[in-house]
């Protein structure tokens, strides 16, 4: 099992598939006029930083506090019912799309995951089911990181 979770290809596909559906969503609003282009690109560029910086944050600060950063962002409780106008208009909401995809990638990769990513539960987790659950969530941020600047191609990043 834990030869397979590290095939690159199962690592790469969630994660290319999040992120162009993330895109996709954007894209279709700007060419249904529900959103203008000025919008969706500063949307498209929050979704792009917070992808590319995601491996650095889990290095440095850990799942924890990734997790603990999903809930601070999350400041207005939008959620993917919300519409697209409201979301684009929610500052940090782009990142909080990137940050909700990162840990549905990684519960695809855990078996009987649903609840053991949740913040409880990852600070009662011992230390090596942690470290080991870090290490994949390096994997796929690094995922994260490369494919953001393949599908986010025209998206100036912050320089």
């Amino acid at each position: 099992m834990i030869v397979k979770i590290f095939d690159p290809k199962v690592l790469s596909e969630p994660v290319y598939d999040a992120l162009s559906q993330l895109r996709q969503k954007y894209d279709k609003a700007l060419a249904s006029n529900i959103i203008n282009k000025e919008q969706r690109d500063s949307h498209l560029k929050e979704q792009k930083n917070q992808a590319v910086e995601l491996y650095t944050y889990l290095a440095t600060w850990g799942l924890m506090r990734l997790k603990a950063e999903e809930f601070a962002l999350n400041k207005k409780n939008l959620n993917s019912n919300s519409c697209i106008k409201e979301r684009v208009e929610t500052s940090q909401y782009g990142k909080l799309e990137v940050v909700r995809e990162f840990f549905e990638c990684l519960k695809k990769l855990i078996p009987d995951s649903e609840n053991k990513l949740e913040l409880r539960n990852l600070a009662k987790m011992d230390v090596d089911e942690y470290l080991g659950i870090m290490g994949l969530g390096l994997a796929i941020a690094q995922e994260f990181s490369f494919w953001a600047t393949a599908i986010y191609y025209d998206i100036k990043g912050d320089e």
